[in-house]
């Protein structure tokens, strides 16, 4: 017996319903999300496995009790979303101001608890936050390119302050690599484009690995956001690639 078209439509979105419940479910066994973290997140989870196949190639190397700060190369929108399933529990992500402003965007930005942050220059707000965030055990998130990259090159020129944020904190940077993501000219695009998502995770770098004296120094900096991205060059397989540090301090020895 074959079905009209308002059937099969029911049958889909019924069909999804029943996806998001039981991944609702799924999550809801998993610690340590919370009850509304479950509401919120599953949704998410659920159409990141079914529309953009994501897949987690490595697992998260950190405790559920560990701050740290995630750093990743930046080619989608969605980006966030594919990272966010990686540690399985919320990551604080610092997101331009002007996305949380925005009348709809602005919405759900606040309800995943994100960092609104400038573009131009150190927030100390913002920067304030994430520390603090990553002081008692949460995770923060940030991109160092600062802006989606959509040139041919693994990655754009990047900035030091997730260095920076991790430092303060002192939490180890967790380098990520994010293959495959949908990439769209308009940031909403990539929701309707399907695509297979892989999520790479490296080997946490201690503060400890990079700080020489008492007490950090730009040089320190530099060289802990320098080392982070070139493990996720290495997860990309481009070793060699040279890493761009904007700042004209920059010492890549």
């Amino acid at each position: 017996m074959s079905l009209s078209p308002e059937q099969c439509a029911f049958v889909w979105f019924g069909s999804l319903l029943v996806l998001w419940v039981g991944y609702l479910v799924y999550l809801a066994t998993r610690r340590p999300y919370s009850i509304w973290e479950n509401i919120l997140f599953s949704p998410i989870y659920t159409v990141c496995r079914l529309l953009w196949r994501v897949e987690l190639m490595t697992p998260f190397p950190l405790d559920a009790k560990q701050g740290a700060l995630m750093i990743a190369n930046h080619r989608c929108s969605l980006d966030p979303f594919f990272l966010q399933m990686l540690p399985q529990r919320r990551v604080h992500w610092m997101v331009a101001k002007e996305y949380c402003e925005h009348p709809v965007m602005g919405v759900a930005l606040k309800l995943f608890q994100a960092i609104p942050t400038n573009r131009g220059g150190m927030d100390t707000g913002s920067t304030k936050l994430a520390i603090r965030y990553a002081e008692k055990g949460d995770l923060v998130g940030m991109f160092p390119e600062g802006r989606i990259n959509r040139s041919p090159n693994l990655f754009l020129s990047v900035r030091p302050g997730a260095a920076k944020v991790a430092l303060r904190a002192n939490v180890p940077i967790v380098p990520c690599y994010i293959e495959g993501a949908p990439r769209t000219w308009f940031v909403l695009a990539a929701l309707f484009k399907a695509a297979h998502v892989r999520v790479y995770c490296g080997t946490p770098i201690y503060p400890a690995d990079v700080v020489q004296g008492d007490e950090p120094t730009k040089e320190d900096e530099l060289q802990f956001i320098y080392r982070g991205l070139k493990q996720v060059a290495v997860l990309a397989g481009q070793p060699d690639f040279e890493v761009e540090v904007a700042s004209k301090n920059w010492v890549k020895s």
